[in-house]
């Protein structure tokens, strides 16, 4: 299983950059089953983005009420795991809030996964 990080700043098209990453990868993975699953992290309760991506056939968990690289890791850390365990994905994409510091994310999905550090 691969995870990618998409982060950038608030409007800076992270959305727009997953769809079109995400139906890439899906078509160009061979297997059965979900290739992809998509974690939507968003600061508020509620999201935009997670239901732009479904209703593009996406599968997507959502990660809300706090960013991936502090007050919402150890959700993220368990996320990852779950979806490890139950759909074993060919990809895990991670779009970080707009607010994130992306390598305090990296570093913990690192350090928990014990992944070769460099490799994300």
């Amino acid at each position: 299983m691969k995870i990618l990080l998409l982060s950038g700043f608030l409007g800076s098209g992270k959305t727009s950059v997953l769809l079109q990453l995400a139906k890439h990868i899906a078509a160009n993975t061979p297997g059965a089953g979900t290739t992809v699953m998509i974690i939507e992290n968003e600061i508020g309760e509620v999201g935009v983005d997670d239901k732009i991506l479904r209703a593009q056939g996406l599968a997507v968990k959502d990660l809300f009420a706090g960013c991936a690289c502090c007050t919402s890791g150890g959700d993220l850390i368990a996320d990852i795991t779950t979806i490890k365990e139950t759909m074993d994905p060919a990809w895990i994409i991670i779009e970080a809030t707009g607010v994130a510091y992306p390598r305090q994310i990296k570093d913990n999905v690192e350090r928990c996964f014990k992944l070769p550090a460099g490799s994300g």
